[in-house]
């Protein structure tokens, strides 16, 4: 679903700016996460949506369409965004699509195997960063 790439030159010493060091290996998605494919991401996790990674006004900000019951939720992005960047993501929500990424896309319920657990905890109600040693390869753009 989400393409990355390496970058794997942990001798790369920093350019005129002191800028440009890779100290370590790590993964990238070299393009923005798509409407589509953060539907993908809510139909694997988002059956029953405790979490509100859907929100009341996703329809309108997200182009992306709920059905259902909670329980059997389905979600379809309007044609004319399919591969548009999404927008409008809390950084919470977007911390779940990390956690997601980096446990290996799974469908299920959002719990430690899917959303609450990975690059980011969001285990006992807290929301914290992972140590740096500890992450995977999804960390956000902002790390």
């Amino acid at each position: 679903m989400i393409d990355f790439a390496e970058v794997a030159n942990p001798a790369n010493p920093p350019e005129g700016t002191g800028f440009g060091a890779v100290a370590n290996v790590y993964s990238i998605a070299p393009h923005e996460v798509t409407h589509r494919q953060y539907a993908a991401f809510l139909n694997a996790v988002a059956d029953d949506d405790p979490n509100g990674l859907f929100h009341a006004t996703s329809e309108v900000l997200y182009f992306i369409r709920r059905t259902g019951d909670p329980g059997s939720y389905h979600y379809t992005v309007f044609a004319s965004r399919d591969a548009r960047p999404i927008n409008f993501v809390s950084l919470y929500d977007a911390m779940r699509f990390a956690n997601w990424l980096h446990n290996g896309q799974p469908t299920g319920p959002q719990d430690v195997t899917t959303t609450e657990d990975g690059a980011y905890d969001h285990g006992g109600g807290r929301r914290r960063e992972r140590d740096r040693a500890q992450r995977g390869r999804a960390p956000l753009a902002s790390d």
